[in-house]
């Protein structure tokens, strides 16, 4: 799949591939517009919090992938979508 697929109108999910941590930042440049991502909790909790000022400003949301604990980043993934926007996801996570 390439770059011709994700010329489709927001609200889209986009699941990419997360092979290095700088793919969610390339995939922000190659996307024609904003797109919210949904990240882990581990990475909003990077540096003792640093990773959420990284990645918030960028339009991630935490997804806690503890058991039971999902429902906020599918609450926040629906809120995104029905208001229109592009929600990125990557399936391994």
């Amino acid at each position: 799949m390439g770059r011709e697929h994700l010329g489709t109108p927001a609200p889209r999910i986009i699941a990419a591939n997360h092979v290095h941590w700088i793919d969610p930042f390339l995939l922000g440049f190659v996307l024609d517009a904003p797109a919210r991502y949904m990240a882990a909790r581990a990475v909003f909790r990077f540096g003792g919090g640093l990773g959420a000022l990284v990645v918030a400003p960028w339009g991630a949301f935490c997804a806690d992938l503890r058991t039971g604990r999902g429902s906020g980043a599918i609450a926040a993934a629906i809120t995104a979508l029905t208001s229109g926007q592009t929600v990125v996801m990557f399936p391994e996570g």
